[in-house]
């Protein structure tokens, strides 16, 4: 998160490029003669500069920096980045978070008769749930997730880490907190 916030806060510099337009424009404005050359470098690092500016807006409105989750009212507190690389808390309920996954967990239709069935089938459903969690964070390095009503945010769980693991995969499988 620091590099991009570091990234995010040099928007000067890409003001600047931007600026380095208007020795041309005011050539042009004043009536006088820019070299075709000058004036497309000019363009060419205006709009680059603007292209890389809204780029790094957009990705660090949606990266996700932390999250929380408050149990009592089953909400979830997304920071994010600003446009000038300031904190900013978003906070949604629970039920606004559309899962990552529709499912991580395969479910489990077999049942055995057995006694203590239903325990082994429990223990081996959080295994395959654990197991295929890792999977899918090592597949994937960045793992998109959409607040209803809201945008869509990245998330980072192969690079980040995770106090309460079990809570993120259930918010990001759609089970709930």
């Amino acid at each position: 998160m620091v590099p991009l916030r570091l990234a995010v806060r040099l928007k000067v510099f890409h003001l600047l490029a931007a600026a380095s337009a208007a020795g041309p424009a005011a050539t042009l404005a004043g009536g006088g003669a820019v070299p075709p050359l000058d004036a497309a470098l000019a363009a060419t690092l205006a709009a680059s500069a603007g292209g890389a500016a809204a780029a790094l807006a957009w990705l660090s409105r949606r990266y996700v920096g932390e999250v929380s989750v408050s149990r009592p009212q089953s909400t979830v507190t997304i920071s994010t980045l600003g446009f000038w690389g300031e904190r900013v808390d978003s906070e949604f309920p629970a039920s606004a978070v559309i899962p990552a996954v529709s499912r991580i967990a395969p479910s489990s239709s077999s049942e055995d008769g057995g006694g203590g069935g239903a325990a082994k089938a429990a223990e081996a459903a959080a295994a395959a749930a654990t197991a295929s969690a890792d999977a899918l964070i090592a597949a994937r390095p960045l793992l998109a997730f959409d607040v209803e009503g809201d945008r869509q945010f990245l998330v980072s769980l192969r690079f980040s880490s995770l106090c309460d693991r079990g809570a993120m995969l259930r918010l990001l499988s759609g089970e709930g907190v």
